[in-house]
């Protein structure tokens, strides 16, 4: 059985981000050039900064991202919870015509020996991928790619 528990999330301050919409993003694999300038363009603060950061200057990227995750701590943007707790969420999108939803939840998990334990990868990962989320877990002290226990995608009930 796996080991979870629950953890202090730093999330987003309601009382300075109003619209949360504004702030989340797609997964870093999938934001080209136009897309992160189109996130930009809808807050400052949004969270691509972290998740993809650019290079600025001398700093590296990794850098860059330490920056803004301190930085939006330091300035109340973003707040750490009081109290441990589970993370319930649910997504819902269309494809085509068709709309899902999928919910699941984060946790903390104790990391386990691959290939021993009831954790299975969720898809086949990339060595230079693999690569650059660890530089940047180590640059912010933080997990800013959305890993979490999730159902699959169905087709939403009808209702």
């Amino acid at each position: 059985m796996s080991d979870i528990s629950p953890f202090r999330a730093i999330r987003y301050n309601p009382s300075k981000i109003t619209n949360q919409s504004a702030v989340i993003c797609p997964p870093y694999d999938v934001v080209g050039v136009p897309e992160y300038h189109r996130l930009l363009g809808r807050n400052p603060n949004n969270l691509i900064r972290v998740e993809l950061p650019l290079a600025q200057k001398k700093s590296d990227r990794y850098a860059v991202a330490a920056k803004f995750w301190s930085m939006w701590q330091n300035q109340r943007i973003l707040l750490q919870d009081k109290q441990p707790a589970y993370y319930g969420y649910e997504q819902r999108f269309t494809v085509g015509n068709e709309t899902f939803f999928r919910r699941g939840f984060f946790a903390a998990l104790k990391l386990e020996k691959p290939g021993h334990g009831s954790i299975r990868p969720h898809e086949r990962t990339f060595p230079k991928h693999k690569e650059d989320r660890l530089k940047l877990m180590r640059a912010t002290a933080a997990n800013i790619s959305r890993f979490s226990a999730s159902l699959p995608a169905r087709k939403k009930p009808k209702t």
